[in-house]
């Protein structure tokens, strides 16, 4: 990674660890040239219709001075400053948190429902439209991740009495 020579504004893609981007913003403080991190958020399909996120650690001078170039992944008003630096990063990996633990307990759910002797295709439609319904039961749900579906499909294999 050459700082020295790095232009004012330079796009630089990284995965979610916030390690990589704060020594990267240290070396190239130490140039002159800013540093935010933008972590993306969305589905393919979000991809496809323009729906991405992203979460700007950060100065917000800096974000606004940026904008233009961030504006050509998302839109401005789905573009959001969470702070300053590391903060983008954090915000990524609270969202995967939140995520993973909704298909967890969902697939516990499932599986508990399984060996009451529901059907498993009822229960799985059941709550997209009741107190536990979100964002994650209706668009995620009906396509469960193959780790999800194995464990709700592979795992129980009748009623326990």
């Amino acid at each position: 990674m050459v700082v020295q020579r790095a232009p004012r504004r330079r796009v630089r893609r990284s995965g979610s660890r916030g390690t990589p981007c704060c020594r990267l913003r240290e070396r190239a403080g130490v140039h002159g040239v800013d540093v935010l991190e933008a972590p993306m958020g969305g589905s393919p399909d979000d991809a496809e219709h323009g729906r991405l996120r992203l979460f700007v650690g950060g100065s917000a001078e800096v974000l606004e001075r940026c904008r233009p170039l961030l504006e050509a992944v998302a839109t401005s008003d789905r573009i959001s400053h969470m702070g300053g630096p590391g903060t983008g990063c954090t915000t990524k990996l609270l969202i995967n948190l939140l995520w993973f633990g909704q298909a967890a307990a969902t697939a516990e759910a499932l599986l508990l429902g399984r060996r009451a002797g529901i059907d498993l295709a009822a229960l799985r439609d059941t709550p997209a439209d009741s107190a536990a319904g979100s964002d994650f039961i209706r668009r995620d749900l009906p396509a469960p991740t193959p780790a999800v579906a194995h464990r709700v499909n592979g795992c129980v294999s009748k009623p326990e009495k």
